[in-house]
């Protein structure tokens, strides 16, 4: 990866719980601090909540693309592609 432009990565999640509920949109630029990285969340869910020093918190579990580049990314959208039904 290292030496890329750009780089695509689909099916990144955040707090997915069949790997821990890691954040690996945090892990992924942690590890390649050299480029810019957009995240789009496709799929979100909430998977539960719970009352955190007197609050209310829910965690959701997220399923999405990220980009990542050398140089900085200005404007970052997800577009919902049309579905054909067949």
């Amino acid at each position: 990866v290292r030496g890329a432009d750009v780089v695509a990565l689909q099916e990144v999640t955040r707090n997915n719980p069949r790997n821990g509920g890691r954040d690996m949109v945090a892990e992924i630029g942690e590890a390649l601090p050299d480029y810019f990285a957009a995240y789009g969340s496709n799929f979100e869910v909430n998977i539960g909540s719970r009352l955190e020093n007197g609050r209310a918190v829910s965690t959701s579990f997220q399923l999405g693309n990220m980009v990542l580049s050398k140089t900085p990314i200005h404007l970052s959208r997800n577009l919902l592609l049309p579905r054909s039904r067949s």
